[in-house]
């Protein structure tokens, strides 16, 4: 008679997703952390972030709110066009990098599929589904402001990205601007009457603590928080409808859509975000 030995088996365990809000990757640290969280975690990057690199640097100079909120922590002496340079110098160089590494999982979506910087067997059709999301979500919202308003375009494309990729362990990396006590996405979201409520019920936010902790270890963002130069938050979204966001075939001119400033041309469903619920809390 045999005996079998025994045998130890290892699930797999899937990385949990990052979407990385503008506030966070264009911080003086946000590069450094993108490529460390990246390491331990798959990170995604907004489409309207991306553009803004991309084609759109001059823009950004024009936006006086984009500038102070988001570039504020290069230093209050610089100039506008310093602090955009060296927001966006960094980023614009190490792109090529990020998009051929091998130990660095970071991705971005663009107009179309074949220009995307996705995972190896992505479905094509994300794109799609983020564009009737981020259509939909613009609909919810009031026109507060005329004219440019980066920091609802990349809350947008953000929040869109992060309902696309679910259902799954996503979640979204923010921070929270010096003087707030929440951040910027939490507002978004509430002028799209999606509550965005804030965790501060110690057992509750010791809970969703600890399933991130040994990422953030890992990836080595202690270290920055411990320097008390930014204060990270993460948000979790729940939108039921977003695999409802499958729209049919579209030509260029049926579908056309800017991810930044410019309005979509194409249809958009504002009811793909109904009983949409997020909720956020500080990492600290």
């Amino acid at each position: 008679m045999s005996l079998l030995s025994p045998r130890t088996i290892t699930l797999a365990t899937p990385r949990p997703t990052c979407v990385v809000d503008v506030s966070v990757a264009l911080s003086p640290w946000g590069l450094w952390a993108v490529r460390r969280l990246a390491r331990a975690a798959c990170v995604w990057l907004a489409r309207a972030q991306i553009a803004l690199l991309q084609e759109r640097v001059e823009e950004i100079l024009k936006d006086d709110a984009f500038v102070a909120r988001v570039l504020a922590g290069f230093g209050g002496t610089a100039t506008a066009a310093e602090r955009l340079e060296a927001a966006t110098c960094l980023w614009n160089a190490a792109r090529p990098i990020l998009a051929f590494s091998p130990d660095e999982e970071v991705w971005w979506p663009c107009d179309r599929a074949e220009d995307s910087v996705m995972p190896r067997g992505t479905d094509p059709s994300i794109v799609a589904r983020l564009d009737a999301l981020a259509q939909g979500l613009e609909l919810r919202r009031p026109r507060a402001r005329y004219g440019l308003d980066l920091l609802s375009d990349c809350a947008r494309d953000t929040l869109a990205l992060a309902a696309a990729l679910g259902p799954g362990h996503v979640f979204v990396l923010t921070a929270i601007p010096t003087g707030r006590e929440a951040p910027d996405l939490a507002g978004f979201l509430a002028s799209a009457a999606i509550p965005c409520r804030h965790v501060a019920e110690a057992g509750q936010r010791r809970l969703l603590r600890e399933t991130l902790l040994p990422l953030f270890v890992q990836a080595g963002l202690t270290d920055l928080l411990a320097t008390g130069s930014i204060r990270l938050a993460c948000l979790h979204l729940i939108v039921p409808r977003a695999p409802l966001a499958l729209p049919g075939p579209l030509s260029d001119d049926d579908y056309a859509y800017d991810a930044v400033c410019d309005d979509a041309e194409g249809p958009g469903d504002p009811t793909l975000w109904d009983d949409a619920i997020s909720a956020w809390w500080e990492v600290s």
